[in-house]
């Protein structure tokens, strides 16, 4: 209770009260509780609370939808306090609507607006800020307005319009389907409540804000704020906090605290997207002293205490859980603080911003998927990152400086940041822009690209760069390894050192000299006097050697040697012992520095060698003993081994100056075999050759030692022939060695070259050819053709291996490349030309297509010669260009002449195109396809008679050659030889057949398009005679069976189009006629006799295994068609034009049009023609069907002898054809419109005489009669709802407007009718006649009505015949004037029905199995309701609860009975009702009230007022006088809709302005002072509307208003009760509650009208629903459709009359149990009609409950006949067999004398009756409910 106030906004104070019997049992407060709120918060409350109302008015008055309803919010701070002296301060958010439309779901929108709920989108939030309270646990509750019993573990109280489920209102609604109730509730905890939270969370934010500082039991307090995720409050509060958490991170409020960087105490707000427009003003407000950053930066929750392990006490600092090494040695104060603190402060002092609130946070955030971040080394690396930019929050600034003057001071405070940075596991790569960067020199800087330091090792080798390398603690903290940190670190390679080397030594002095620098210099320059620098150098290098090896170990050592000294190569930093002197030689020269060994006794003599020579030796002396730096020193250096080193070292020496010692022959030969065997080795020296050419140790052919620089030395074979050979022997600069196996390699190597047989001839000999005379030529060229290039091309005996092969095959080709160019073959000018000039003579191509002076002379045309002029070049085969070439020459030839040795070069090349190995050369065989030089196949006699194909002809008329491409086979020729080219027999090899047609484009079988357009040639040629086909008649036959054979295989269907042409092709060949015919003439398996030769035949006997074929190009099967039929009159017409036919042709014309009209007879649907109609005519000549006449009348026809048109002949006479004009006018309608004939009667008018006298005659009276009886009009709508769909309810709407037209037609007596015939405004001469009737249709008023004039002597000379005609034109007039609604198929019921006498259409129509149709019955109800008929429950929202004074004429529903009634509504000892209240006990189905429609006739007492006015009423029993209480007026509410006049009248549909509370106080107190001067019984019926009009439920649009009057109503009849005048005060007041709690009115009775004004309410959303969706229709729904509704609606359920009526029916059952107690009734009869009359009052009963505007019959089988129970419908059929009717039951005059009703019915019989009777009452019972 204390609580209650919370969310009440007009209950400011609650008082308990309780009996105290000691003071008499008087009332005595107990308790207190109260609201405090100061005036703004007031007036905040006030205007929310006014802005909802206005909105939940727009909502009821539907001028705004559920989802289109805006956000309303309201904070105010509330204060409770209550008598026990507690006191609580509270701030409240409150809430209304929805921020997105899209949000609301479809399933809402749809159940507000079918009034399924009203609930409104309202919420609330209380949240504790303080209290008195002291160690009382604070439990949260959700509240509906008021507290229900759900406790929560949430930081606030919650208020919403939720869904409560129906039984105890204490439960939020559950569904486990998901129905409307549970979607509501969660769209109010998602989209509503969840934003109001979090308007509560910004305000606790904005109050700590002003606060200041925050300390951290108030950071604590805010903390606990934010709702945990892991509670267990059900469903609904789990989406309400993850939709908080959703809109936190969707909005991206502000919310989450984070430290102030330098401000102890003090916090900024951050959302958990980061930071953000609203964020940076907010900070800024706040008093924001730093850089402001960009949008996006993150705030992070501090978790540093959880990843940042401690060390233990006893070790020194190790490891942290990420397992990040830290520094080994902390200062003492820091040892002091954990390593987690001091990280954090140092995040702090730099800007890094940490979210100050539990990790618990961060977790519920995470479970609601809203993305937060825990602070991570990742985030301090991106921090960091921002150092450098301008406007990041980073606050470490000015870099680079000494370390100590920086936010870290130390180098082991710093390694903890850094260590802790390396848990992100691409730390390394984050590096570039971080302040974490220590060098050498002791500065801090930032990490660069375009920076990287070098490793902290040998640094002190560059002293000048100390600023280039890592601090080593530093570089070890983040585990930097320069072979894979590139990016970062780098190591000091040689590279590096040799480009600082110019700045610590003189480049112009120790690089790049071609001669030594002496060791004294450098010892100068570094003041070094035992050069240790030297040493370390060396060191280094090593080191960099063992790198290089670790990195390659498969390498050398050698090789990763040279890889590290080669960028000190030009430095002069080796030293070296020459000449006697210490010196410093550039290391490049490092090989040629020998160490010679110990002299040994084998290579003495060489060392001797080389002492002599004077080769340099290395320098020990300033290498420490067996150190890294002399191993590597001696590792650079050459050796004897290396006999690179040995050559090198000779170069030197040679470039100081000669040789000056002798050396020996034996020395010479020494070195020489040195020089060979290692020639492998020292060859890729440089400039080897030319320092081994200088070396003077090489022997001639003449024993002479000499150096080989500057002269050629070849060695040549001596097997070669020495004819002519001197001319090459006088070379100068030729130096001739010796040959000798042991120095062919070296003298290889040295440039001294050994040329073969076939170099000698290609190089030398062949170049100079022309040089050699004729016999040297011969013997050159003999000594090649027989002894070399046979040798090169056979194959030795044994086995050659493949190297040696192939150096064979080389040789081979170079030498034939040198005949195929060499000129050798002499011509009669004396010239030489090459072997290529000439074709082979032995080709069988070439010599029928080359001239003889293309081919070889004398002696080399023989056959000896001819392989090697092959070899050399001759042309010997027919290449792909030369075979074009040949084939478009003879298609060139053949387009003037074929002779035979033309033929004969065709066949020769066809022959060889199918030898050629390239035969399937795509490319080449689209070449040849195309060319025409193939003679093609000769046709058979037979074939050129028919067709002489589709050969070309050349100038002189022969058949032209035909190409490969699109040609086809010869056994293929019957086929397609008119399209298509035909081969002759090719040789082809069999298994390549397939592939050679495809390249080619040759078809082996033929394309059915191809025989199609082959049949259509042929055909198309032999159509217009085809009796010239006799002598090839089985020929042709046989060519057109094999052409059809092919397509029946190949087309299964015409989608292709590829019969489309013969279609219309005469390609159906009748041999036994001679007679070719298109398909469409051809019927299949028809009987001879229906044949119409030559226009419809059979299909020929030959043909049937064709049938399915024939069926695809248009034959028809076993019957002919319409369109057949239609084309066979085309063809004649085309035949004949407009001549006469003669005696065959209208033969064939009656015969098909015979046929035509009787397929048009057999069609029931209307047919169309494919082609133009023509029909004969009475003059012997065809005519187009439009341009005839039909003679429909036959009295008409004999009227119009001397009419100028031509008439349809007459069918049944020509085409003996039993039709009569009725039938043929009926057929001749199926034809399409434009193809129609004219009617005669529509050509001719008829005209009446004037010159008539009117008569009254019984027999028009009787017809006049009978047309407009209700009997003709239902049994017209019978006939034409008999062809009416179930679909096609808009027929019935027309048919039931046609009949209507029935009033048009007039029956007139006449004493004589006379007419005449009128064509084109002129009377037909003649045509004059006396007749019975006439009709006539004219126009009266622009309406058309029919005058139907009948003579006086009609029906006295009326045969049958003409009685027929009579009533079949009548039958045409009521058709035509009923718009046609009679379908053509019943237009003979039509005719039957006016025959027969009305009182016989229902029975003939039931005869013809035309039934009545149930809502025929509701349409001929009358158009105004009798009054007396039920009001339908489905308009009972639409009675207007205000008392109004009624209009004389107007129809108001009259209350019957109500249940309300007969619920005590002053029961003292019942709970008092509430206008919220939702509790009912009364269903709807028994508490319903019953109104009838009745008429205003009179009003009484008008001048009183309308509460107290009476009014005479019509009721359909009579006249009446009721109260005003029980009438009411008819009213709809229409919202959203422009022309709200157009349903109802202006006074009834125009919306009630909006009521105030004081003009709703004032009416009420009016109305109840009046009607309390009426009786008490008139009294509660005032009282009952009442409640009703201001009832809250029913005027959601104005619910507080209604509330405060409902409560008013209740507080004056309260009083008006006591006998308290309205102006005084009652003793008491309670504003806990909405209705006094001292009023008699019982809670039941207000739950009643609770419960029907809620029905109200969903039924009148439902009109305004359906009328928004059917507004188009506006203009045909007035008032009167309104009133109609009472006549036609579809059903009228009134239950409570079928109660009524079912009491009765219970009553006589219990007399009948009275009247036969003991089991003998005195008068079994009269239990017997009891009985019956209880089972039909029961019936009637259920009919009303089912449909009150269908209660009819009068037996018990009628009644049941509605209702679709069998067990049902047993019972009646056996009470109705037993008892018979209820006459049977009374009358002794239904019996057989001297029989009585008493002595036909037994005991048994009543006793049988009864069981049946209840049997049918129970089951009503069961069905009204």
């Amino acid at each position: 209770m204390y609580e209650s106030l919370l969310f009440l906004n007009s209950v400011e104070e609650i008082h308990l009260k309780s009996s105290n019997s000691a003071l008499g049992g008087n009332l005595v407060t107990s308790y207190v509780v109260q609201v405090e709120m100061t005036e703004d918060a007031k007036h905040s409350r006030k205007i929310f609370n006014e802005e909802v109302k206005r909105l939940s008015r727009a909502l009821k008055d539907r001028n705004i939808l559920l989802k289109d309803v805006g956000v309303t919010e309201t904070s105010y701070e509330l204060i409770t306090k209550d008598s026990d002296g507690q006191r609580d301060t509270w701030q409240i958010i409150q809430r209304f609507g929805f921020e997105d439309p899209s949000c609301v779901p479809e399933i809402l929108n749809d159940a507000y607006s079918r009034g399924d709920i009203g609930l409104l989108p309202r919420c609330g939030v209380a949240h504790l800020k303080s209290t008195t309270r002291k160690g009382v646990k604070q439990n949260r509750r959700l509240f509906c307005f008021l507290p229900l019993p759900i406790h929560i573990h949430f930081p606030s109280h919650v208020n919403g319009h939720f869904a409560l489920d129906y039984e105890t209102r204490r439960n939020l609604w559950k569904d486990e389907n998901g129905g409307y109730n549970t979607v509501w509730n969660n769209c109010l905890m998602k989209h509503i409540i969840a934003p109001c939270y979090c308007s509560l969370l910004l305000k606790n934010r904005d109050f700590h804000i002003a606060e200041g500082p925050i300390t951290n039991s108030i950071l604590s307090q805010y903390s606990s704020l934010l709702p945990d995720l892991s509670t267990k409050d059900g469903v609904y509060m789990t989406i309400l906090c993850k939709a908080i958490y959703e809109r936190i991170g969707k909005k991206n409020l502000a919310v989450l605290p984070v430290r102030w960087p330098g401000n102890e105490g003090r916090h900024l707000w951050i959302g958990p997207g980061g930071m953000d427009e609203p964020t940076w003003k907010m900070w800024i407000d706040m008093g924001w002293d730093g850089s402001l950053g960009t949008n996006g930066i993150l705030g992070y929750f501090d978790s540093l205490h959880i990843q940042i392990a401690e060390p233990p006490e006893s070790s020194a600092p190790g490891y942290r859980s990420m397992s990040l090494m830290v520094a080994s040695s902390v200062k003492t104060e820091q040892k002091k603080r954990k390593r987690a603190e001091i990280v954090r402060d140092i995040l702090v002092a730099s800007g890094f911003l940490l979210i100050n609130c539990p990790m618990s946070i961060a977790g519920n955030f995470e479970s609601a998927q809203v993305k937060v971040q825990a602070v991570s080394p990742d985030a301090v690396l991106s921090f960091y990152a921002s150092y450098a930019q301008p406007h990041g929050l980073c606050r470490l600034q000015g870099l680079p400086k000494p370390l100590e003057e920086t936010l870290f001071k130390d180098v082991e405070t710093l390694t903890l940041v850094v260590a802790y940075c390396t848990g992100c596991d691409n730390y390394k790569n984050r590096l570039f822009g971080l302040p974490f960067l220590l060098t050498a020199d002791g500065y801090l800087r930032c990490f660069e690209q375009e920076a990287i330091k070098y490793e902290p090792y040998f640094n002190e080798i560059v002293p000048h760069i100390q600023d280039q390398f890592f601090n080593y603690q530093i570089f070890h903290t983040l585990k930097l390894a320069v072979t894979t940190d590139i990016q970062l670190s780098k190591a000091f390679t040689v590279e590096e050192f040799a480009k600082a080397l110019p700045a610590l030594l003189p480049p112009e002095m120790f690089k790049a000299r071609e001669e030594p620098v002496r060791i004294e210099t450098l010892k100068a320059i570094l003041k070094e006097k035992d050069l240790r620098w030297l040493a370390r150098l060396w060191k280094f290098l090593y080191s960099c050697q063992k790198k290089l090896e670790t990195e390659g170990n498969s390498r050398k050592a050698s090789e990763s040697m040279k890889n590290i000294v080669l960028p000190l190569l030009d430095w002069c930093l080796l030293p070296v012992n020459f000449r006697q002197q210490e010196y410093l030689f550039p290391i490049q020269k490092s090989r040629g520095v020998i160490k010679l060994p110990e002299m040994v006794v084998v290579q003495r003599t060489l060392i001797s060698c080389l002492q002599k020579i004077g080769i340099p030796q290395p320098l020990f002396t300033y290498f420490p003993v067996d150190t890294d730096s002399i191993h590597m020193y001696y590792q650079i250096l050459g050796n004897m081994d290396d006999a690179s080193s040995v050559v090198l070292a000779l170069a030197e020496v040679l470039k100081h100056g000669a040789i000056e010692t002798k050396l020996s022959s034996h020395e010479c030969g020494e070195l020489c075999r040195y020089l060979v065997k290692s020639l492998e080795i020292w060859k890729g020296t440089a400039d080897s050759i030319n320092t081994i050419k200088q070396l003077p140790i090489f022997t001639t052919m003449y024993d002479k030692q000499v150096a080989l620089s500057n002269s050629r030395v070849y060695v040549i074979p001596s097997n070669i022939p020495k004819i002519d050979m001197e001319s090459w022997t006088a070379v100068q600069g030729i130096i001739f060695l010796k040959s000798s196996e042991e120095l062919s390699e070296l003298l290889k190597f040295l440039g001294c070259v050994s040329l073969n047989e076939t170099e000698v001839y290609c190089s030398y000999i062949f170049q100079h050819f022309e040089l050699l005379s004729q016999p040297g030529q011969k013997v050159h060229l003999g000594y090649v053709k027989d002894n070399l290039l046979s040798r090169l091309t056979t194959k030795p005996y044994y086995k050659e291996k493949p190297e040696h092969q192939r150096e064979r095959e080389q040789e081979c080709n170079a030498l034939l490349e040198s005949l195929q160019t060499l000129a050798f073959i002499p011509t009669d000018d004396g010239s030489y030309v090459c072997a290529s000039e000439f074709f082979d003579n032995q080709n069988e191509v070439f010599e029928l297509m080359q001239e003889p002076v293309d081919f070889p002379p004398a002696p080399f045309d023989s056959p000896e010669w001819n392989d090697f002029l092959k070899k050399c070049g001759m042309i010997s085969a027919v290449n792909q260009t030369m075979f074009c070439d040949y084939a478009c020459q003879v298609e060139q030839k053949a387009q003037e002449v074929i002779d035979e040795k033309l033929t004969k070069q065709s066949r020769t090349l066809v022959k060889h195109l199918f030898s050629r190995d390239d035969i399937n050369n795509t490319s080449f065989m689209n070449k040849v396809k195309s060319i025409r030089f193939v003679e093609p196949y000769t046709l058979g006699t037979f074939n050129r008679d028919l067709h002489d194909g589709c050969r070309m002809k050349n100038r002189s008329g022969q058949n032209m050659f035909i190409a490969f491409g699109n040609s086809i086979t010869p056994e293929n020729c019957d086929l397609v030889w008119t399209v298509q080219n035909i081969l002759p027999t090719l040789d082809v090899p069999y298994y390549q057949r397939s592939e050679i047609y495809a390249n080619l484009d040759i078809q082996e079988k033929p394309k059915p398009e191809n025989v199609a357009k082959h049949i259509q040639r042929l055909c198309t040629k032999w159509a217009p005679e085809p009796h010239k086909l006799r002598p090839y008649a089985e020929f042709m036959a046989l060519v057109l069976r094999k052409c059809y054979t092919l397509l029946k295989s190949m087309v299964r269907d015409d989608t292709s189009g590829i019969l489309t042409d013969l279609k219309n092709t005469a390609c159906i060949f009748d041999l036994q006629h001679c007679l070719l015919v298109q398909p469409r003439q051809v019927v299949l398996r028809w009987k001879p006799d229906k044949e119409i030769i030559p226009y419809l035949i059979r299909s020929p006997d030959e043909l049937g295994e064709f049938i399915e074929f024939l069926k695809l190009l248009g034959s028809t099967l076993e019957k002919a068609t319409i369109d057949q039929y239609s084309m066979v009159l085309e063809m004649i017409h085309d035949k004949v034009k407009d001549n006469e036919l003669h005696a065959n042709e209208k033969e064939a014309v009656c015969k098909a049009t015979r046929s035509f009209f009787k397929l048009l007879k057999q069609s029931k649907e209307p047919v169309a023609l494919q082609r133009e109609l023509f029909l004969p005519g009475t003059d012997g000549k065809l005519h187009r069907s439009s341009e005839i006449i039909v003679n429909n009348d036959f009295l008409l026809g004999q009227r119009v002898e001397q009419f100028d048109k031509t008439f349809l002949i007459d069918l049944k006479e020509e085409c003996d054809m039993s039709i009569s004009e009725f039938e043929l006018e009926l057929l001749i309608k199926k034809l399409p419109a434009s193809y129609q004939p004219e009617f005669l009667t529509s050509v001719v008018r008829e005209l009446m005489d004037e010159s008539f006298t009117e008569e009254d005659l019984n027999f028009v009276k009787m017809m006049q009669r009978k047309l407009q009886s209700d009997e003709m009009k239902e049994g017209i709508m019978r006939i034409a709802w008999h062809g009416v769909k179930e679909n096609e309810k808009e027929n019935e709407r027309r048919i039931t407007e046609a009949i209507e037209g029935l009033q048009n037609i007039q029956f007139i007596g006449v004493n004589i009718i006379r007419t005449f015939l009128v064509h084109k405004g002129s009377r037909i001469n003649g045509s004059e006649r006396n007749r019975h009737f006439h009709i006539k249709v004219e126009l009266v008023d622009g309406k058309k009505c029919c005058k139907i004039f009948v003579g006086s002597k009609a029906t006295e000379s009326y045969n049958e015949h003409a009685m027929r005609i009579f009533y079949y034109k009548i039958s045409q007039a009521v058709s035509y004037f009923t718009e046609n609604i009679i379908p053509q198929s019943s237009f003979s019921y039509l005719e039957h029905i006016i025959q027969c006498n009305e009182h016989m259409i229902d029975q003939l129509l039931e005869m013809h199995g035309i039934k009545p149709i149930q809502c025929l019955q509701d349409l001929q109800r009358q158009f105004r309701p009798n009054p007396g008929q039920f009001v339908p429950l489905n308009l009972h929202h639409l009675l207007k609860q205000d008392i109004l004074l009624l209009k004389i004429g107007d129809y108001v529903a009259l209350e019957i009975v109500d249940p309300a009634d007969n619920i005590s509504t002053f029961t003292e000892d019942e709970t008092t009702g509430s206008p919220g209240d939702d509790d009912g006990g009364i269903e709807r189905s028994s508490m319903d009230p019953t109104y009838i429609l009745v008429k205003i006739i009179g009003i009484l007492d008008e001048d009183k007022g309308p509460t107290i006015a009476t009014y005479k009423i019509e009721d359909g029993n009579g006249v009446k006088t009721v109260s005003a209480a029980l009438l009411y007026a008819f009213h709809r509410t229409v919202t959203n809709v422009k022309d709200v006049d157009a349903i109802l009248e202006a006074d009834d549909t125009k919306r009630n302005p909006t009521v105030t509370l004081d003009e709703a106080k004032c009416e009420i107190r009016q109305t109840l002072l009046d009607t309390w001067k009426l009786r008490e019984d008139i009294r509660k019926k005032f009282i009952k509307r009442l409640l009703l009009r201001w009832h809250p439920d029913k005027n959601l649009d104005n619910s507080q208003t209604a509330t405060e009057a409902t409560k008013y109503i209740f507080e004056v009849i309260d009083k008006l009760s006591k006998g308290i005048s309205l102006e005084e005060q009652l003793p008491y007041t309670t504003h806990s509650s909405s209705t006094d709690s001292s009023s008699n009115y019982a809670g039941a009775y207000y739950s009643y009208i609770s419960q029907r004004a809620r029905q109200h309410q969903r039924a009148q959303q439902c009109f305004q629903e359906n009328y928004a969706r059917n507004r188009e229709n506006v203009d045909e729904r007035r008032r009167r459709d309104f009133i109609k509704s009472f006549s036609v609606v579809s059903r009228n359920p009134q239950p409570g009359e079928g109660r009524r009526w079912l009491r009765q029916a219970e009553w006589d059952l219990k007399s009948v149990i009275n009247d036969g107690l003991d089991g003998n009734w005195p008068s079994p009869e009269w239990a017997c009609f009891k009985c019956y009359q209880a089972a039909k009052k029961a019936l009637k009963g259920a009919q009303y409950a089912r449909d009150s505007n269908s209660v009819t019959g009068k037996e018990l089988n009628d009644m049941v006949g509605i209702f679709q129970t069998p067990e049902l419908r047993d019972w009646v059929r056996e009470l109705q067999r037993l008892l018979t009717s209820p006459s049977y039951m009374q009358y002794p005059t239904d019996h057989h004398q001297p029989m009585i009703p008493h002595e036909d019915f037994s005991d048994e019989i009543a006793r049988r009756a009864q069981v049946l009777s209840q049997n049918v009452t129970d089951w009503c019972k069961r069905y009204i409910g």
